[in-house]
């Protein structure tokens, strides 16, 4: 048998065995995936503990000014600080897509936890993904360990040192990686 006769052969037998194999991937349903009792409740406490935190992201999102304490450096001739209050005003810089807002207002009327709502509960289930994924870079760049529910939980809700050194920058931060996270997830659940 010739090289090209063989190639030939062989090329038309991965093409067949590839069809087969996508026809037969496309012809099977999705499979549900059932959740032990520990795991759900695992994760509904932690929608009880991350659900509230929508209500400032959503707040931050949708104002058209961010407001915040502002700094001043110290005054050259004392050496120390010398304004008694500072305010930052800036225009907001980005807008957040109405599908990612209508998606958190499902979250925040959803009765975190319940399980009876198959739509909020796999949105949360995405999101917590997401937040999962953050949480865990978030670690490995910090502690270096991975991150589980209870992780991603203590991770999103302690503003400690993991959302930087500024404490006046931490719950932005913080806010900042949760909208990102459910705009994740509300992409991937197109």
């Amino acid at each position: 048998m010739s090289p090209r006769a063989f190639v030939s052969i062989f090329a038309t037998v991965v093409i067949t065995a590839g069809s087969a194999l996508s026809v037969h991937a496309q012809a099977q349903p999705p499979q549900t995936v059932e959740l032990d009792a520990a795991t759900i409740a695992v994760r509904a406490e932690a929608a009880q503990r991350l659900v509230p935190l929508l209500k400032d992201v959503r707040n931050r999102a949708t104002g058209r000014y961010n407001v915040q304490t502002g700094g001043a450096p110290n005054s050259p001739i004392t050496g120390q600080q010398s304004t008694l209050f500072s305010v930052t005003v800036g225009k907001r810089d980005s807008v957040v897509a109405p599908e990612v807002l209508a998606a958190m207002d499902e979250l925040m009327k959803w009765r975190a936890g319940d399980r009876s709502s198959p739509k909020e509960a796999a949105l949360f289930d995405a999101w917590l993904e997401e937040l999962s994924r953050k949480a865990t870079a978030l670690q490995l760049a910090t502690t270096g360990g991975a991150c589980d529910t209870g992780c991603v939980v203590k991770t999103m809700t302690e503003l400690n040192t993991t959302w930087g050194e500024s404490p006046r920058t931490r719950a932005e931060l913080r806010d900042q990686a949760l909208l990102e996270a459910l705009t994740e997830a509300v992409k991937a659940r197109k």
